[in-house]
């Protein structure tokens, strides 16, 4: 029998369960299992053999189901953020809708029904695009891979980590300084950026110094990363659907006769792209990252840690799309001359005088974020007792200056060719994308907006425990409190104008030659013109689009509908506690546990009071903000969640584990909020819910690991989420003010749902051996079932997915090659279609060469597929985006004194 009854080795196992940054795993689980003591913070990892092993022990004493990779892993992997390095981690998934790694699914889950921890707490974190909304979902890109120590995924929960997972937990872990390998630490790299289709080099650097002194019982590390990046997109869009029937305006007036009528009148719900547009999207993130780890040991069992962690980051960008408008419901549905409709799709059209669109949002866009925590431990023979309080906030958001320039033109678009060839458009007569004097802004122009943000926590926790010699080794018992704020506002302006400028005033030139470059037959929309989006932005702000003598208006969220309705806030205050037992009887091992928690949430919104469609109108500028009435919805939820994790060790090789655990997740704050955004154009929209609630599940893991050999590695797995109240987009027809026309129209609104019941369900495969020769391979597959009540699809869900990354490390040399590929998954409803994400494959690539024992050299070679990131709107023929963002090059100089 093991009762893991020394009082060292209860001590390490202690430490292991009440940190997500605690000491290395491997190391405490064997001291525990064999009574040995173990001096943890001597463990030297060099090399990605080494580090794979440390990975992989740490997995094979775990008492849950986790997956990890470690510090030398993550700076081995070609990535630039921390969700890149995590590919190779079975059943874990990445979007890459700007081509980086920035949302994680975690067995098929929607990446909100996830939780991202630092340091065992929450991060606040923002986002820079103004069409994005705050949701649960932590932004990766903010996180630079150089911070971690270790990635842990627990796709299995206890009863002592925070709840809000369904899927699973990454815990990330930043380096402790008495963990340091010597007393002085001076390390860091410099590295230099290249995307061939920006075709502009950007510098990035980092330095870390660590210093602990002799005794051992206090130290530091002080860190700084600075990381500059270009970014572009180019593609081929349509913005959403319109149905064959809204064309019959055309019929109306004379300008479809004959075959095309008879067409529209056989097929009214035939579906086709409500634009074609040629995308061009470009980027500058600069990313400033600040840590500060203190820790003092002043006597054996006493420990105390405080660390500070500081993002200053920058997305400024520019999106210039150039399109055809032929579903415009105000401007087009009169225009068609002619249309194709093949198996339910409208395939090709013609246009006589209809709309052509030049828009351009150019945004000034930061984030900016302050994590700070303090915790201290006791920890003796019989007993340990922690507590935690911490804070941690994030300012978001863009400034935006959105112009819209308009023009007519004959045309006709083709889609027939999709998903190859996306859509491509021929004009008959002179091309008016080469020709800036053409568009110029009618009446309204756009607008002037800002989009603040806000994300922030406050803290505080306490964790107790007593140490038995018993089969029951360690009792704990925990509380937590949370207090979170979310809000976001939007204020503004309208630039409406009697000037009517053209978009030639503003410094126009002709796109980069390798535009649209990887594409095929897109016609005419290449061959484009752009403008100097500041230049338009110095004017918009300077009010020189107003009346002679006229001030800039003041931005505010009460001079718009539109404005006032996303202004919202969401309060939710949180109280947790838990008690688990962590046991030990022979071969056996595990856990059990239950966490009871309480949640409190205030929506707030503001409601026009003045009964009008247009709640302002008639009213004075000053007027505007006694037009809303600030309004409140509260909800109040309350969850026990059980949990049972069982491992049982079959002999020194065989590993067999299983899990069984009540979980929830909380809806996104947006989904909670009573913010609704319309398209006038498109007459559809979205929205949130204020009387949503939770997510809850069922979850159920069984794993068998077979460790054959020294850092090899085959393991199977299966997993199973009954999720109830599973929150879906559910489009309904409502009523609303359409401000382009000035009337009320019927819009079909996305909001979200408790739509009933899903189910997740799968099985995962994971191998990795050293082969010899200095040669290594890891793989994972994972097979996902995800389907809601009626077969609906769910978010970000993968049927299929694997990843394979072979390796090559000897001498001073080392090599590795990662290739992934995820198959098609579904993103949300337009127009009450849905939306399908195509599969995708990455390819990245690293080679690194170790001059002596502080200097090394690495280059990197990443998305070098350049492949296409493709969504579509029911069928693939219908594209809704396709975009290409090239291939990325990172050379970089390692130092470590």
């Amino acid at each position: 029998m093991s009762h893991r009854k020394t009082a060292l080795s209860a001590a390490i196992v202690m430490c292991l369960s009440i940190s997500a940054h605690a000491q290395d795993a491997a190391p405490a689980q064997a001291a525990a299992d064999t009574g040995e003591a173990v001096e943890l913070d001597k463990v030297v990892v060099t090399g990605i053999r080494a580090s794979l092993q440390k990975s992989l022990e740490t997995k094979r004493n775990a008492d849950a189901i986790v997956d990890v990779i470690t510090a030398e892993d993550v700076g081995k992997f070609p990535a630039t953020n921390v969700a890149e390095a995590m590919t190779i981690i079975p059943g874990v998934a990445i979007d890459r809708a700007f081509g980086q790694g920035e949302k994680v699914s975690i067995l098929g889950t929607d990446p909100a029904l996830n939780r991202t921890l630092l340091n065992g707490q929450s991060v606040a974190s923002g986002d820079w695009n103004m069409s994005e909304f705050p949701t649960r979902t932590f932004n990766y890109s903010l996180l630079a891979p150089q911070l971690v120590g270790k990635v842990e995924v627990f796709k299995s929960p206890e009863a002592r980590l925070e709840e809000g997972s369904i899927g699973g937990t990454v815990m990330v872990s930043t380096r402790k300084p008495l963990d340091l390998d010597r007393d002085i630490v001076i390390a860091g790299q410099v590295g230099f950026n290249r995307n061939d289709r920006v075709e502009h080099t950007d510098p990035s650097a980092s330095l870390l110094f660590g210093w602990k002194n002799k005794a051992d019982n206090f130290g530091v590390i002080v860190s700084v990363q600075k990381d500059d990046e270009n970014i572009r997109r180019d593609g081929i869009e349509s913005y959403n659907i319109v149905r064959a029937s809204a064309y019959r305006p055309s019929i109306a007036n004379g300008n479809c006769t004959g075959t095309c009528a008879d067409t529209i009148n056989a097929n009214p719900n035939a579906i086709g792209p409500n634009s074609t547009a040629a995308h061009f999207f470009e980027q500058e993130r600069q990313r400033k990252t600040y840590t500060l780890s203190v820790q003092a040991r002043p006597v054996e069992q006493l420990d105390i840690e405080f660390n500070a962690f500081k993002i200053d980051a920058s997305y400024d960008h520019m999106a210039q799309p150039m399109f055809l408008n032929q579903g415009n419901a105000g401007n087009s549905l009169d225009k068609l001359t002619d249309l194709t409709i093949e198996n339910g799709v409208i395939t090709r059209g013609t246009m006589r005088n209809g709309l052509a669109i030049f828009d351009i949002q150019n945004r000034r866009a930061t984030t900016k974020s302050k994590t700070y925590d303090l915790k201290a431990t006791w920890n003796d023979e019989r007993w340990f007792a922690s507590t935690q309080l911490g804070s941690t906030k994030a300012d978001a958001g863009p400034k935006q200056v959105f112009g819209e320039f308009l023009s007519r033109v004959d045309y006709s678009w083709d889609i027939s060719g999709s998903p190859s060839r996306p859509g491509s458009v021929t004009f008959h007569g002179a091309n008016p994308f080469n020709t800036p004097e053409l568009f110029t802004i009618q009446g309204w122009g756009g607008n002037v907006v800002e989009k603040p943000t806000v994300d922030k926590e406050k803290y505080g926790q306490l964790d107790f425990g007593i140490k038995l010699n018993s089969p029951i080794y360690l009792l704990r018992f925990g509380y937590k409190q949370r207090d979170h704020h979310t809000s976001q506002i939007q204020r503004g302006v309208g630039l409406n104008t009697a000037l009517s400028p053209s978009a030639a005033m503003f410094n126009p030139r002709k796109l980069p030659g390798n535009f649209l470059s990887g594409f095929s037959g897109y016609g005419a929309l290449k061959d484009r013109f752009t403008i100097d989006g500041w230049a338009l932005y110095d004017w918009a702000m300077s009010g020189a689009w107003l009346p002679a003598g006229s001030p800039m208006p003041e931005l505010s969220p009460f001079s718009s509908n539109e404005f006032a309705r996303n202004t919202w806030s969401i309060d939710e205050d949180t109280q947790a506690a838990y008690v688990q037992a962590d046991f030990s009887f022979d071969r056996l091992r595990g856990n059990i546990g239950v966490r009871y928690v309480r949640t409190e949430v205030t929506s707030g919104a503001f409601e026009c009071n003045t009964g009008n469609a247009n709640c302002v109108v008639n009213l004075a500028p000053e007027q505007y903000a006694s037009a809303y009435t600030a309004v409140s919805r509260k909800n109040k939820f309350n969850n026990v969640l059980p949990n049972l994790n069982l491992i049982y060790d079959l002999n020194d090789e065989m590993v067999l584990r299983f899990s069984a655990a009540k979980t929830m997740a909380r809806p996104n704050y947006t989904d909670l909020s009573s913010y609704i955004w319309l398209s006038d154009q498109s007459l559809t929209g979205g929205g949130g819910n204020p009387d949503l609630d939770p997510y809850k599940s069922t979850n159920l893991d069984l794993s068998a690991e077979w460790y054959f050999a020294e850092n090899a590695i085959l393991a199977a797995s299966v997993f199973y989420r009954d999720i109830e109240d599973y929150v879906l987009q559910v489009t309904k027809p409502e009523v609303h003010y359409n401000q382009n026309l000035d009337r009320m129209d019927t819009f079909l609104v996305a909001r979200p749902q408790n739509a009933g019941n899903a189910k997740v369900k799968g099985v995962g495969l994971a191998y990795q051996q050293d082969i010899g020769a200095g040669f290594g391979i890891l793989a994972n597959y994972t097979f996902s079932d995800g389907e809601a009540d009626g077969g609906r699809p769910l978010p970000f869900n993968s049927e299929h997915q694997f990843n394979i990354s072979p390796y090559f490390e000897r001498g001073d040399w080392s090599a590795r090659v990662t290739y992934g590929w995820r198959d098609k998954y579904f993103t949300r409803a337009i127009g009450g279609v849905d939306t399908w994400t195509k599969e995708y494959a990455s390819l990245d690539a690293s080679v690194g060469y170790r001059v002596n024992e502080s200097l090394s050299l690495q280059i990197n070679g990443m998305n070098l597929l350049d492949e296409t990131y493709h969504s579509y709107i029911g069928t693939e023929k219908l594209t809704n985006g396709a975009y290409k963002t090239g291939r990325r090059f990172l050379l970089t100089m390692r130092y470590d004194f």
